[in-house]
């Protein structure tokens, strides 16, 4: 598996990959490496080949909706972050999961961001199903939290907008914390000022 740092710039890739416009490389000698498929969902997939060759689990969550894969990014150490339509698992996503050998896929958000049809068709495949979800973005990231048992070492960035929670995705995988969203304004439900380590971005985000 590759490194904590490694992963979570690629989870950055996943959510970045419609955002950023196209850079160019001026000098000759910058070996580059693109990852990258058709659509953000083929990406995505393509990053789990080049980072999982194997994998008991997967995560699977919105391409439609970014707050979800951000709060997904805390799993980026320990499972491939796999975008899915709501409406469907597609085959490409099936036959990626059936690649990694999982038994188990990880659903972050609730029906809304990730329809039943996607749980009953891997469910119908014989995977174990585990949808970790809350009544908005706020209490689902706690709810992460939670399953990660994370005590002392949240980072609490703002989840209205994607940039300062994207960026500290890669901070809090590297340092073994568990990136929590606020509505920047109050604690998210569960979480107290003690448990908080880091706070991501300026005062006008948190």
């Amino acid at each position: 598996m590759k490194n904590k740092k490694v992963l979570g710039l690629m989870l950055a890739g996943v959510i970045l990959a419609n955002i950023i416009p196209q850079v160019s490389f001026a000098a000759k000698d910058v070996d580059v490496q693109r990852i990258k498929g058709n659509n953000r969902y083929d990406t995505s997939i393509e990053i789990s080949k080049h980072a999982f060759s194997k994998s008991d689990k997967v995560v699977v969550v919105s391409g439609e909706k970014f707050a979800d894969a951000l709060t997904a990014g805390n799993f980026a150490d320990q499972a491939p972050i796999l975008l899915t339509e709501k409406a469907g698992a597609s085959s490409d996503l099936q036959k990626e999961i059936d690649r990694l050998g999982a038994k188990e896929v990880i659903i972050i958000g609730g029906k809304g961001s990730v329809s039943e049809s996607v749980e009953k068709t891997l469910k119908l495949q014989g995977k174990k199903i585990t949808r970790i979800s809350g009544n908005d973005r706020y209490e689902t990231s706690t709810k992460v939290a939670e399953v990660l048992n994370a005590k002392n070492n949240i980072v609490l960035a703002n989840g209205e907008k994607f940039a300062d929670a994207l960026s500290a995705a890669p901070y809090a995988i590297s340092k073994n914390k568990t990136l929590v969203l606020t509505n920047g304004k109050t604690l998210p439900k569960g979480v107290e000022a003690k448990n908080i380590s880091t706070i991501i971005g300026g005062k006008n985000s948190v």
